[in-house]
């Protein structure tokens, strides 16, 4: 099974892959108007690609890092003792820590060979400087140590000098402990010295006490490991919003108050994503700003401020009071009222409307509208009747995703926009989805040179689907379908219905969907063999669907 390597896709009309790394939220102005960065990688070879990848991403993500320390860096004239020793002995720690993650994970002999060359390379670099006393070799690094420590001090300054001469020896160290590493001696890991206290606006403590900022790099650390990046990039989003509103506040300085002026703020903040993309960037008083100029801007709606703004707000806060950092969870209780207007619920698809839609002329007559990708207007609502999988995931799908084991064919639904650990399922192909050709098409994907099952799908949004649901909703519409509480979600409906009516027992049908099941272990198949998930979904009909027109001849 190959390994996962996020980013990675192919170049177009080439052979070569190439990395793509979305540009985090708040560091779309720096990159303004990029929203990704995209790097070849060189080889057409997937797993040196892999390879090159990982470490590329690497340093992307120190480069966004090294961004926002910058940003937020406050400017110093002097660095005391215990500074700079710890600043030298952080270094020589992540050095090694860094160079013993590559050795546990193993190299192949090329990326052996190449490491030997180039720790040999730096270290000469490395003495030849120290004894010239060349600081010009180290200071970029000696820099991007400070940013990313909240410093900004002047190369000029005799401090400056002496933490450069120290890192230039930290370098020397480090870096000859490595090439004895890499000729097979024992060289442990100095221990972590702990981090360096932050002295920049944005500071992780104000006072001795831990700051709302603080707080959510604890949160993200733990969170991050269970919940889908999106919704991490989201929640920090929020949290942004409210430190701009009312600064970095410490812990117990942040009261029910500051929570109500949040509220209030956001009923006035224009919906952000609906806006120019110029504009997505600016901080809330300046949003707030745009929107009292420009009274047509359509506003937040009050569902959003209470299930995205100020419930992520209290779901970081309400982890600070579980983990000991706060008495209290000021963010409780505090909602929009929105009176008691039902919202509309969606509705499954009836068999005569499956009849209706597998006849619109995206299958009846090879149509490819613009808004419905390519293939992606034929495929995504086959493969939702057949899987019961979320737009998102399906959406998110690579060649390489369609997967067989022991003779069952799957959809590996992993990581493809997976909202919870138990969304990360395997999905055994329906029969009727082979009947129709499904795997004929991965078979043309794969030998295209692979890359994503649906690769005109695309959007500048989080999501490459956001668009096309909007684009299906109009497309059903001009169709006779316009009933609108029936949505592409309503496949997941009709799935559910279908399992059910189909005799699959609930445990199973709630795996197959990635719903969570109460009492029930995580993992793959959540205690299922594969062959039995597999039986299960090909229990799944509809009475009365007529899908022979679209059997290949």
């Amino acid at each position: 099974m190959p390994m996962k390597c996020p980013g990675l896709t192919r170049r177009d009309k080439s052979t070569n892959f190439r990395l793509r790394v979305k540009v985090p939220v708040d560091l779309l102005a720096h990159y303004h108007p990029k929203k990704e960065l995209t790097f070849s990688l060189g080889t057409s070879n997937r797993e040196e690609a892999c390879a090159r990848g990982t470490a590329k991403r690497g340093q992307v993500l120190q480069e966004f890092q090294a961004i926002r320390a910058r940003r937020d860096a406050e400017v110093r004239t002097s660095l005391s003792e215990t500074e700079m020793d710890r600043l030298g002995l952080l270094l020589q720690h992540s050095m090694l820590k860094a160079d013993d993650e590559i050795r546990i994970s193993g190299m192949e002999d090329w990326l052996f060979e190449r490491q030997g060359e180039e720790q040999a390379q730096r270290l000469e670099t490395y003495r030849r400087a120290l004894a010239r006393g060349d600081m010009s070799v180290v200071a970029p690094v000696v820099e991007d140590w400070l940013w990313g420590h909240g410093i900004q001090l002047d190369r000029a300054s005799q401090d400056f000098k002496t933490l450069a001469h120290r890192f230039l020896k930290a370098l020397v160290t480090a870096t000859d402990k490595q090439v004895q590493r890499h000729q097979g001696e024992v060289v442990d890991t100095p221990p972590d010295p702990g981090p360096l206290e932050s002295h920049g606006k944005t500071s992780a403590k104000v006072g001795g006490e831990l700051t709302l900022s603080g707080l959510f790099e604890k949160w993200k650390d733990e969170k991050q490991r269970t919940l889908p990046e999106n919704t991490v990039t989201d929640y920090a989003t929020h949290v942004r919003h409210f430190q701009e509103l009312h600064g970095d506040l410490p812990l117990p300085g942040i009261a029910k108050a500051h929570v109500r002026e949040f509220k209030d703020a956001m009923l006035k903040c224009p919906a952000i994503n609906r806006l120019p993309k110029h504009y997505r960037s600016k901080k809330l008083p300046a949003l707030i700003k745009l929107a009292e100029k420009d009274t047509s801007l359509p506003r937040l709606s009050e569902r959003t401020i209470n299930e995205k703004c100020l419930a992520a707000l209290a779901a970081v806060l309400n982890w600070g009071v579980k983990n000991g950092y706060l008495e209290h969870n000021p963010a409780t209780g505090i909602k929009v009222d929105v009176g008691k207007v039902k919202e509309k619920k969606r509705l499954p698809y009836s068999v005569e409307d499956l009849n209706l839609i597998y006849r619109f002329p995206i299958f009846t007559e090879g149509a490819r509208p613009r808004g419905g990708a390519g293939e992606a207007a034929k495929w995504l609502p086959i493969l939702a009747l057949f899987t019961g999988a979320r737009l998102q995931e399906l959406g998110r799908l690579q060649v390489e995703d369609v997967r067989t084991d022991r003779g069952i064919t799957y959809l590996d639904l992993t990581s493809a926009g997976t909202k919870t650990t138990s969304s990360k399922r395997r999905v055994p192909v329906h029969n009727e989805l082979v009947r129709l050709g499904f795997l004929a098409y991965v078979e043309e994907r794969r030998k295209a040179k692979g890359g994503p099952l649906f690769p005109a799908l695309k959007s500048e949004r989080s999501s490459p689907t956001e668009g096309w649901t909007s684009w299906w909703g109009r497309y059903c519409r001009s169709n006779g379908i316009t009933d609108p509480r029936k949505v592409f979600h309503s496949f997941r409906h009709t799935v559910k219905d279908g399992l059910r009516d189909s005799g699959v027992p609930f445990d199973i049908r709630s795996i197959l969907q990635g719903h969570t099941v109460p009492g029930v272990g995580e993992g793959y198949g959540q205690g299922f063999a594969l062959h039995v998930l597999a039986e299960a979904m090909d229990k799944l009909h509809y009475p009365g669907l007529d899908l022979e027109h679209l059997v290949p001849q």
